[in-house]
């Protein structure tokens, strides 16, 4: 357990690695959010695919349906070992989804390193376009999360989860990405011990990280760029 809780996952991107002071810390919640085609999901299995290949086990939680193992293995450099430490689940309702995070607290006692939820707040989406009550649906996905909180700091888990984003309330409909927040933003703000959002920039390839939520943002953190390739998020420059 003490070995696992001074685990430090890096991206192996340098400049978002130094955003983060060297990756994802055991015991840790991350919250990505951004934009569509910002690189959310690939940072987030990128950390995954990192701590297999650091001989741990990693959970990627697949609620968006779309991962394929053929990305996973670029990702790795086709190293086939990464698929024996790296499980896949793929939960197919917000039921599903709540049953999943009740067991990780017994998978970290089992030697689970590290699990990656994208999207957080997919079956949260689709329950509300469904005519579900808002007041119900903030209450569960509020306990979904602190429960991730819970087993990251008890058990010494490394947490990682996405989000798409939405307008802020009161912006209009014409909105700059200034403008922009996590979906159930309030709940995953909370919850989460580091938050980083990822931009586009205009520029053909060109992403933006900034740490909007850390361990120490007294010290200045400028925004770091990236580029997404078919090996993941790679450094810019």
């Amino acid at each position: 357990m003490e070995a696992r809780r001074r685990l430090v996952i890096p991206t192996n991107c340098t400049a978002i690695d130094e955003l983060l002071d060297g990756g994802l810390r055991s015991g840790e919640l991350l919250l990505i959010y951004g934009e569509a085609e910002t690189g959310k999901s690939t940072l987030a299995l990128q950390l995954a695919v990192n701590c297999s290949l650091m001989g741990h086990k990693a959970l990627f939680v697949d609620c968006e349906g779309t991962l394929r193992a053929e990305k996973v293995l670029a990702m790795s450099g086709h190293e086939p070992d990464v698929l024996d430490r790296l499980t896949i689940a793929r939960p197919s309702s917000f039921e599903e989804f709540g049953q999943l995070v009740d067991c990780l607290g017994q998978l970290a006692e089992s030697g689970l390193a590290l699990v990656a939820v994208d999207t957080m707040t997919t079956f949260y989406r689709l329950r509300l376009s469904e005519g579900e009550s808002p007041f119900k649906l903030n209450r569960e996905l509020g306990f979904q999360v602190a429960s991730l909180a819970e087993v990251a700091h008890e058990k010494g888990l490394a947490v990682v989860m996405t989000s798409q984003v939405r307008a802020r309330l009161g912006q209009g409909v014409r909105t700059s990405e200034e403008a922009l927040e996590p979906v159930a933003n309030r709940v995953l703000r909370y919850w989460a011990d580091l938050v980083l959002r990822l931009k586009l920039t205009g520029r053909p390839g060109l992403r933006m990280a900034v740490l909007e939520k850390g361990r120490d943002l007294k010290r200045p953190r400028p925004p770091k760029f990236f580029k997404i390739s078919e090996e993941g998020i790679v450094d810019a420059f």
